[in-house]
């Protein structure tokens, strides 16, 4: 079931959006778009019951993941995995439908350290030290992921419910290893506070 649809485009497209999506018989969110158009806009298909959302520049919705267009390019269909993954864990109030996207994703892809064809630790690391509500966040989601995995196996051989909490681990310890910048650490002590 795919009741939306996400996209991404360049910031300098943003005023493409309402002539293409108009012409597809696509409905614009007037008000939404009014007031968020720089940064995100909406569009209804009322014919198949479909919500497109597109973000304009970065992704920002919990937290904000910068898209540069040397991260655009990567792909040239799809945002890339790693981006993709964090679209997802850095809902702060993650709802099911989330948590088994992000299961299907660990499930099927790799954890490495680096390349876009893996969940790149590097870059998760990267943007986590700069963002400690990235963090702090991320780190929340992988532990509500890892409860439903562990404690209500949503389907899972023992070898896929084993692939994942393997790659969680792998996360968690690039993130535990990395230096911390000073600022970050002492956010870190203050906590939710």
């Amino acid at each position: 079931d795919y009741p939306d649809l996400d996209f991404i485009v360049y910031r300098g497209e943003r005023r493409l959006l309402e002539p293409f999506f108009s012409g597809l018989g696509y409905v614009p969110d007037r008000n939404f778009n009014l007031l968020n158009g720089e940064r995100r806009q909406i569009f209804y298909d009322s014919r198949n019951g479909r919500r497109v959302d597109i973000f304009v520049g970065d992704f920002e919705m919990c937290h904000r993941l910068p898209m540069r267009d040397d991260r655009l390019r990567s792909h040239p269909v799809t945002v890339p995995l790693t981006e993709l993954f964090l679209s997802k864990v850095q809902i702060v109030e993650l709802n099911h439908k989330d948590i088994l996207d992000l299961i299907a994703l660990m499930l099927d892809n790799e954890v490495g350290p680096e390349g876009e064809d893996v969940i790149n630790l590097r870059r998760i690391t990267r943007l986590c030290m700069r963002d400690w509500g990235l963090y702090k966040t991320l780190s929340i989601s992988l532990s509500r992921v890892e409860e439903v995995v562990v404690a209500q196996n949503p389907g899972l051989s023992e070898a896929e419910r084993q692939i994942v909490l393997k790659r969680i681990t792998a996360i968690r310890r690039a993130l535990d290893s990395a230096a911390k910048p000073l600022l970050w650490v002492v956010r870190d002590r203050i906590g939710t506070r």
